[in-house]
């Protein structure tokens, strides 16, 4: 009955209402412009991607597949495809006309197999031989209903008008050959009149009637719904007013879905929105295009060479813009449409595999894709629904985010945490939140902007460290983020309810959104109350910054003109890069990323620092962080203005004891208290090449502190008697770690490997 429930949430999470909703707004599958505009939707892209491959029969076969009266179409018809071509935007569009005739003219001639026809018993009367007429009874004909043609000429040619003059004979009589393939019966020169039509309609299901023929011998003129192509007589169907060619072949295909679902007794109306010619909603940018000219035939038509040389001009319209600036799509190979469909599917699953997971998890939620799409599609809010869901519902594996909500809860914890007045005040006009992430890569650089900030600003600056509850938000833990944001709200009113300074734009987002605080950015006071006055002015012909926006100021135009404001007032250059301000990629840490899949991860960073050779200047300390790492010189803004360089990105371990060691100093340093102190009484010894693999496997100093304290009290160690390595193991939470070591002086330890299994164990 459990799983059953779980089943039925996930799926009333994303039903099929808001599936379809959420993917029409993504227009990548939507077709061309070229293709809309043509009222048979004849697939030129498709012809055009086969004559790149110089297969000229490939695309003789699409425009066949599209139409019976290919060599029509390709001599007579308007081209209104070429009309709606992309690249007329910016010069000449493709002579797609002249490509089809490239098709027929070198394609193979390949005899055409006759239709499978199911059979039907109901008959179709068709009066007229015009280009409309011709087009309904080949399509009727074409869905197994025996038809019979009666027409006023001599044969069917002299019925399509001037037209044909412009199509060889022999071609006129290919397509028209296609008749012999069906039930078929032909009456020339009769006479059609009212007293026929009479009668006809007692012997057939249902009649086609061309306009001409409509309008002369329908007393009071009957109305032709334009839709379906009714009339008020019972079994008629009319033709429109349509000089072209094109037009014609389009509104018989119409005629003849409608008598098919006439005589089905179907809906004629339902899903008939995009027959005919109608704008595409796709977006396809030519921002990146190369202009180019249409060739000209060296004759009177293409040669092979020529065709080849037009088609590759074609441009393939696509709409890919949030792929283009987004590593976590390019990685899965997918658009936001794909995206959707499987994180449904794999919502929609009660038991098995969930095979979507990866991908949900290694999105970095940073609304890239809503800024850079025009339909605003946001693929980070669905995938924070699926996790949000997944949590729900116990899919989510909990090793997923154990080791950043860890993280969270010991940034949270009386080792780090820390919330007080500035010494002799009681109450504060201010409180400085720097953020976890701030606190454990420049403990320095907080301690230097808090001692500032005491100084310049009056009414009492008061200090909170800790964490906004952004990871528990990124991992779809809900109640454990309001948890988070209830313990800073509670801390925030015991201090008065002050204005909080925050240093972190993620920070600043979350509780603008979570909490009624009263947000300033430091970046805003820093405007507000000017640069420190030891600030480092930049010399002439200094360096030169490129500006990365965090992911956490997107559409907050304010806190991204504050930044460069402040860079400008310190002399220096800037220059912005290809994907910046609303539009900036996540450096790979937002949304947990980092965590739960680094190859995308890293991905994303390379994809951030390939933008520019410039040093970079960031005001997220993740971004800093990860592109140092990476090996890109960057600086955080506020190690800028406070002069601090470090170029070292720490490791996870050095993180949590800068986290410590921030409280444990700015107690004893601003306050004069003691903080608490964890210690040992062994040491460690953990060479480079140890210290990037316990990076890898997210193994902190403290668990192997911790497991090697244990070993010593009880004694659940195993010597390698080869390699004389002592082995032990212990179970911390969901994790179980496995270290070797020797000792290699009295209480000092070194290591040489570390290893964790995270995995849930559940009792019966």
């Amino acid at each position: 009955m459990e799983d059953s429930k779980k089943g039925y949430i996930m799926k009333q999470v994303f039903g099929q209402k808001e599936l379809h909703e959420r993917e029409a707004i993504c227009t990548q599958q939507q077709p061309p412009n070229c293709m809309t505009t043509c009222p048979i939707h004849l697939d030129v892209c498709g012809i055009c991607d086969a004559l790149k491959n110089q297969d000229f029969s490939k695309g003789r076969s699409i425009i066949e597949k599209s139409t019976s009266f290919a060599h029509i179409i390709a001599y007579a018809c308007e081209a209104p495809c070429e009309a709606g071509c992309k690249l007329n935007e910016q010069g000449q569009g493709i002579q797609i006309r002249e490509l089809e005739r490239a098709c027929l003219r070198f394609g193979t001639n390949q005899t055409r197999p006759r239709f499978l026809l199911p059979k039907k018993s109901s008959k179709v009367a068709i009066l007229g031989a015009d280009m409309f007429c011709l087009s309904a009874a080949m399509e009727i004909g074409k869905k197994g209903y025996p038809i019979k043609l009666v027409s006023e000429g001599d044969n069917l040619i002299s019925q399509l008008g001037a037209f044909h003059f412009k199509i060889p004979e022999a071609d006129l009589k290919a397509d028209l050959s296609m008749f012999h393939c069906l039930e078929a019966e032909f009456c020339f020169g009769e006479v059609i009149n009212l007293e026929m039509l009479t009668s006809m309609l007692e012997q057939f299901d249902a009649i086609c009637i061309s306009q001409e023929l409509f309008k002369r011998i329908i007393p009071n003129q009957s109305i032709i719904n334009e839709e379906t192509l009714e009339t008020d007589i019972e079994k008629l169907f009319a033709g429109l007013p349509d000089s072209s060619v094109i037009g014609q072949l389009s509104i018989g295909k119409k005629a003849a879905i409608s008598i098919d679902r006439f005589i089905q007794k179907v809906s004629i109306k339902v899903g008939r929105e995009q027959e005919g010619s109608y704008q595409t909603t796709l977006f396809t940018s030519l921002e990146e295009v190369e202009q180019s000219k249409r060739i000209v035939p060296s004759g009177d038509a293409y040669t092979k060479e020529e065709a080849i040389l037009e088609a590759k001009r074609c441009i393939h319209c696509e709409c890919l813009e949030c792929v283009k600036g987004c590593a976590f799509m390019q990685h899965y190979n997918k658009y936001p449409k794909q995206a959707i469909r499987e994180i449904y599917n794999n919502l929609a699953i009660v038991m098995g595999n969930h095979l979507a997971n990866d991908m949900i998890n290694s999105c970095s939620l940073c609304g890239q894709c809503k800024a850079i799409c025009p339909n605003d599609f946001d693929l980070g809010e669905v995938c924070k629904l699926a996790r949000q869901t997944m949590i729900k519902t116990e899919k989510m594996p909990q090793s997923t985010y154990e080791f950043a909500l860890l993280d969270m809860a010991f940034s949270n914890s009386d080792k780090c945490f820390l919330a007080k007045h500035q010494p002799d005040w009681n109450k504060s006009a201010y409180v400085f939140f720097p953020g976890c992430q701030m606190g454990a890569s420049a403990p320095e650089t907080v301690r230097k902007v808090y001692m500032d900030l005491t100084r310049r600003l009056s009414g009492g600056v008061s200090l909170m460290l800790g964490c906004c509850g952004a990871i528990a938000d990124w991992s779809g833990q809900q109640e454990l983020f309001e948890e988070s944001i209830q313990k800073l709200m509670l801390e925030w009113e015991k201090l008065g309810k002050p204005k909080v300074i925050t240093a972190c734009p993620s920070c600043y987002r979350v509780l603008s959104e979570a909490s009624n605080m009263k947000l300033v950015g430091i970046w805003e006071i820093l405007e507000e109350i000017g640069l420190p006055d030891n600030v480092r002015i930049r010399q002439e012909g200094g360096e030169v910054l490129a500006i990365h926006d965090a992911c956490g100021a997107r559409n907050q135009e304010a806190i991204q003109n504050s930044i460069r404001n402040l860079v400008t007032k310190m002399g220096y250059e800037t220059v912005e890069l290809p994907f910046s301000g609303d539009t900036a990629p996540c450096c790979g840490f937002g949304g947990l990323t980092s965590f739960t899949n680094q190859e995308v991860a890293k991905r994303m960073t390379d994809l951030c620092i390939g933008q520019s050779d410039a040093s970079y200047l960031t005001y997220c300390m993740n971004c800093r962080d990860r592109f140092v790492k990476q090996g890109k010189n960057a600086r955080h803004i506020l190690e800028l203005i406070y002069g601090e360089n470090p170029q070292v990105s720490p490791d996870l371990s050095k993180r949590h004891y800068n986290r410590m060691i921030l409280k444990q100093t700015l107690l004893q340093e601003v306050w004069g208290e003691e903080g608490m102190k964890q210690t040992y009484n062994f040491q460690l010894v953990i060479e480079e090449e140890i210290r990037n693999q316990m990076e890898e496997r997210m193994i902190l100093e403290s668990d192997i502190m911790e497991v090697l304290d244990f070993a010593r009290k009880s004694h659940n160690i195993i010597r390698d008697t080869q390699t004389q390595l002592l082995l032990t193991n212990q179970r911390i939470g969901n994790v179980t770690f496995w270290i070797k070591y020797k000792e290699v002086a009295d209480n000092v330890y070194q290591i040489y490997s570390a290893y964790s299994l995270r995995m849930t164990v559940e009792e019966e």
